[in-house]
């Protein structure tokens, strides 16, 4: 089986490849830094015994002869040779004005150089490497003097070693530094890690029986901990939705449960003599009312299950809700008028199509009116508000009625599926209707709410956002 690196380990991997590339492009940086002020010491530690044998030139009387400038030349060259260090090696040449070389002591008596051709030329100094068949080459400068040139050169071994105990010391520290950061970075990555540990082994305890499991957070308000939060609040919700899906099974079973005794106990009555057969009509009537209550009821079931589920995103389409509602309120016209109530639309002009489907919509407005008709006694009257709210980008529906009106402890216990307020509202259904209202609501991005005054009539208020 293969195994999988952990995240702390890959993470103190990473830690080390990456404080492995800075230390190495730190020591590039700083080797070049340094291995260019070796040389510029090099250089003026070469142009000393240079300036030297010049100054001393200079300071020859004018008009001297060339056998006693050539002495006083030789005298400084030899004094600055013997003055150095012997590591050094220093080498000191004397050049005619023509380029031959007239006196040469120190390490250049035995490996004498040439001339440089730049300072020969036009140039009054320079400084360059050359190679002697050393293990190191030698620094030298050449310049122009009064009455030719000096050339000067020193050995550059200790100045390798110099830069060789640099590289040393950055490859003996390299290994050490990339331990002891693996080390680190896998101590405190495991630091970090711990909250994801905790995550998990809490995951592995939640079951469809055991929802109560919370992540623990820390209070540190890191990634981590907001990680622990979101995951609790997840954990919320889905026992929020288990246990309404618990509540709907068990309020849909009982409310199922109800027409279906009915039923079963006008057949088990009918069965238990002989009946005419004008009674058997009457007890398959009732049983057909009975059956078309369940199937309304299931219907209205299934409809909550799938406005429960979301929106598809493909069926929704720019609505306008005027022509919308006008088909609604030529629906119910008839019955309004069959119960002597007055129904009516007042709709503003050029009111923002909405995103939605039409069924649902068409739904969410037909429960809302056929409820305010059926609590709205004889004279009284539903109107239909619409307008358009631009400050909340909202398109707001309305409908009022003039009826008995909602006690406040129940303005939003009315919501909540199968519940009925009591006798006096109780009409045949199942007490989904504003269950199912709201539900549609929330899946367009909007909502619902009620204003109520008993015996005075009820107001239900929807807010749509604009389409896009």
């Amino acid at each position: 089986m293969r195994r999988h690196l952990s995240i702390g380990a890959k993470w103190a991997l990473r830690y080390a490849v990456v404080t492995f590339v800075s230390i190495s492009l730190l020591g590039i940086y700083v080797y070049d830094r340094i291995q260019r002020r070796i040389l510029h010491d090099a250089e003026l530690i070469a142009e000393i015994p240079m300036r030297n044998v010049s100054a001393a030139i200079r300071r020859s009387p004018e008009g001297i002869e060339a056998a006693e400038a050539i002495r006083v030349i030789e005298d400084a060259i030899n004094r600055e040779v013997g003055a150095a260090d012997r590591d050094l090696r220093l080498g000191i040449q004397f050049f005619d004005p023509n380029g031959h070389l007239v006196l040469a002591r120190g390490s250049l008596q035995e490996n004498p150089l040439p001339l440089d051709s730049d300072v020969l030329g036009d140039r009054d100094s320079d400084f360059w490497e050359a190679d002697l068949g050393e293990s190191s080459p030698f620094y030298v400068v050449s310049a122009r003097v009064p009455g030719g040139f000096v050339q000067t050169a020193i050995y550059g071994r200790r100045f390798a070693q110099h830069a060789s105990y640099i590289v040393d010391g950055f490859l003996l520290a390299l290994p050490i530094t990339l331990l002891l950061t693996a080390g680190l970075g896998w101590f405190l990555a495991r630091g970090s890690l711990r909250p994801i540990q905790r995550i998990t082994a809490t995951a592995r305890h939640i079951s469809g029986s055991n929802l109560d499991a919370e992540v623990p957070t820390t209070g540190s308000g890191d990634e981590l901990d907001q990680l622990a939060v979101t995951l609790n609040e997840m954990m919320a919700r889905i026992r929020e939705s288990v246990a309404r899906i618990r509540r709907f099974s068990g309020d849909a079973a009982h409310e199922l449960r109800t027409p279906l005794a009915a039923i079963r106990s006008q057949i088990e009555v009918t069965l238990e003599k002989a009946r005419t057969p004008e009674e058997y009509d009457q007890v398959l009537l009732q049983v057909l009312d009975e059956v078309d209550r369940l199937a309304r009821g299931t219907d209205a079931l299934l409809r909550l299950a799938r406005s429960e589920a979301g929106l598809d995103p493909a069926g929704r389409e720019p609505l306008d809700l005027r022509a919308l509602l006008v088909e609604v309120v030529d629906f119910f016209s008839p019955l309004a008028a069959d119960r002597d109530v007055k129904l009516e639309l007042r709709a503003a002009e050029a009111v923002p199509a909405v995103m939605g489907g039409r069924e649902w919509l068409h739904q969410l407005f037909a429960n809302l009116v056929d409820n305010a008709l059926k609590f709205t006694p004889a004279g009284g009257s539903v109107g239909v508000e619409l307008a358009a709210d631009p400050k909340q980008g909202a398109v707001l529906v309305c409908v009022r009625d003039t009826g008995i009106g909602i006690e406040p402890d129940q303005r939003e216990r009315i919501f909540e599926r199968f519940h009925k307020v009591d006798a006096s509202r109780s009409e045949a259904g199942f007490g989904v209707g504003l269950a199912l209202a709201r539900e549609i609501a929330k899946a367009h991005g909007g909502s619902i709410r009620v204003e109520s005054e008993p015996g005075r009539g009820s107001a239900f208020r929807v807010v749509l956002p604009f389409g896009s």
